[in-house]
């Protein structure tokens, strides 16, 4: 049985190449192929991902499933309009009913994005409930002779999981966002911490849990192709790790100004020496993505404080 292969689609996500992509699995058996996206970008990025997927001769009904990692709009946002023409929508249990109805979803993005939200992800089509499949961890969907394994991994989200596909080719691990971003062209590792959700304790035993899987390969939603997985998922570890102490850290200063400034001298002057250039940081480690995750931190210690969250322990 031949492998399957994994071709990863650029969005464009904001103009931007190498922002965010979607993974196209093609799985062969006997006569037929199985036809997976693994992520589907914002309803905004839907007519890239569909010109290109008609570029690759597939046409959108052709596609028998989309695997959601998580429901944050930049990952999920488009699936509705895969599940209009008759593909599976695979998600974690949380995200189902904000799949089928993502008004309150959208409703809390606007509230954070205000207007940039239509350029960021646009408004997402409902997804017909009975295309919507509930995967609870260690479930698997089976095609052909492959089968994608649901890992729950929250940190980043509660709603999150990680696809391990296997298949004669090897075993490729679909990472969604617990294994950080890579900021286009580098090797710099950025890492997301929404206020929703953030769990820095909870983020590193998903990434220990991914270690001890072993995958050959990992493929990253934010950043691509990872053939060292072993080497990257340590990588990743250490920058979840230090990012959390520093976002402590700043979260006690005074203002939000100088909490900004003070997040802004760690972050960029490593930023830099890493390679990424300083437009690149102005887009993809600016001041909204620096505000994000300073919500995130203090939604978290507010949580803690309240004893609805792990306190660190030692």
């Amino acid at each position: 049985m031949p492998a399957a292969a994994v071709t990863c689609i650029d969005l464009d996500y904001l103009g931007l190449p190498g922002a965010a992509v979607a993974f196209l699995v093609e799985i062969p058996d006997h006569e037929i192929a199985h036809r997976i996206l693994v992520e589907c970008g914002p309803e905004a990025c839907r007519p890239k991902l569909e010109s290109e997927l008609a570029r690759l001769g597939i046409e959108p009904d052709l596609i028998d499933a989309v695997a959601l990692t998580h429901i944050h709009l930049d990952h999920a946002g488009a699936a509705g309009g895969f599940a209009a023409r008759g593909a599976r929508v695979l998600v974690h249990p949380r995200g189902v009913r904000h799949l089928v109805d993502p008004a309150k979803l959208v409703a809390s993005s606007r509230r954070v994005h205000g207007g940039r939200f239509d350029r960021h992800y646009g408004e997402p089509i409902a997804c017909p409930a009975e295309r919507v499949e509930s995967v609870e961890h260690g479930e698997v969907a089976r095609f052909g002779q492959a089968t994608f394994r649901a890992v729950e991994t929250p940190g980043h989200a509660k709603h999150h999981h990680a696809w391990l596909l296997e298949h004669a080719g090897g075993r490729e691990c679909f990472t969604g966002d617990v294994a950080a971003m890579l900021v286009p062209g580098t090797d710099f590792i950025s890492v997301p911490a929404p206020a929703t959700d953030f769990d820095p304790l909870a983020w590193d035993r998903s990434l220990a849990e991914l270690e001890r899987l072993g995958p050959d390969r990992l493929w990253l939603t934010h950043g691509g192709r990872i053939d060292e997985a072993a080497e990257f998922l340590a990588r990743a570890r250490q920058r979840v790790a230090e990012e959390a102490q520093i976002l402590f850290e700043v979260a006690r200063e005074p203002s939000d100004e100088s909490a900004i400034e003070r997040y802004r001298g760690w972050l960029h002057p490593r930023a830099e020496a890493a390679g990424v250039p300083e437009p690149m940081r102005h887009a993809f480690l600016g001041r909204a993505f620096m505000e994000m995750n300073l919500a995130g931190v203090r939604k978290l210690l507010k949580d803690r404080a309240e004893g609805k969250a792990d306190a660190p322990r030692g």
